[in-house]
């Protein structure tokens, strides 16, 4: 018999590293493999031995970041939309254009990287300036247009004065008619400060695949950061 804390680390016999000592469902010893970086120890219910599994993500799952300080004309996540989400959030701040007379527009790519046309647009906005404090609403609309025109507002290209865009898409892999709701904070190259909350309607039924933002004129985006979501519904 061996006495109680008789048996030291030193006396075990050696195993894989990272490996766990559980018991199986004859109550027998098992070690446990080890996992992949990132996952968790999972139970895996009465009468069976834990196991390393993926951690769960709540209903968001990240699925692509972009972090850019050079000047580029456009960036696409590129494959970011597929059947597994209906349902997808795209966050872009720090938005900075090199210089001024940049407005910013978004793309979408169907399977063979083609730009699919036929959006309609429309958005409600406020605007303060800088100084005096002048304040008053405005809005914007396009129709038929082969991207979405937040606004015919141009991008700030001082370093300090951010603009930042929240879009929700809905079911843009289905061939459905997908519809996107965006808040779009744009600091403007006119010393105003503007929000815009603006729906879009695509008029085709075409499954989208990519998100292409892209510069209006061809002038370079000076920063940018960005990161796409795509949220379960069940």
């Amino acid at each position: 018999t061996i006495a109680n804390d008789a048996v030291s680390l030193a006396k075990m016999a050696g195993g894989t590293d990272g490996n766990i000592i559980s018991y199986d469902a004859s109550g027998d010893p098992v070690a446990i493999a080890t996992g992949d970086d990132g996952q968790v120890l999972t139970s895996a219910g009465a009468g069976q031995p834990p196991a390393f599994e993926d951690a769960g993500g709540g209903a968001w799952t990240k699925i692509a970041t972009a972090d850019y300080s050079s000047g580029v004309t456009n960036f696409t996540l590129t494959d970011c939309f597929t059947s597994t989400y209906p349902i997808y959030k795209v966050y872009l701040y720090n938005v900075l254009a090199a210089a001024d007379g940049v407005e910013l527009r978004a793309y979408f790519l169907e399977d063979d990287d083609s730009t699919v046309g036929n959006w309609q647009i429309a958005s409600d906005g406020v605007y303060i300036d800088y100084s005096g404090n002048t304040s008053s609403t405005t809005n914007f609309g396009q129709d038929d247009s082969d991207n979405i025109r937040f606004t015919g507002e141009e991008i700030q290209s001082e370093a300090t004065k951010i603009s930042a865009l929240e879009m929700t898409i809905y079911q843009p892999y289905e061939s459905v008619h997908t519809v996107v709701h965006y808040n779009y904070l744009l600091n403007s190259d006119n010393d105003s400060l503007y929000q815009y909350d603006g729906i879009a309607y695509l008029s085709s039924t075409t499954s989208l695949r990519s998100l292409k933002f892209q510069s209006s004129n061809g002038g370079n985006f000076s920063a940018y950061k960005t990161v796409i979501y795509g949220v379960k519904t069940s």
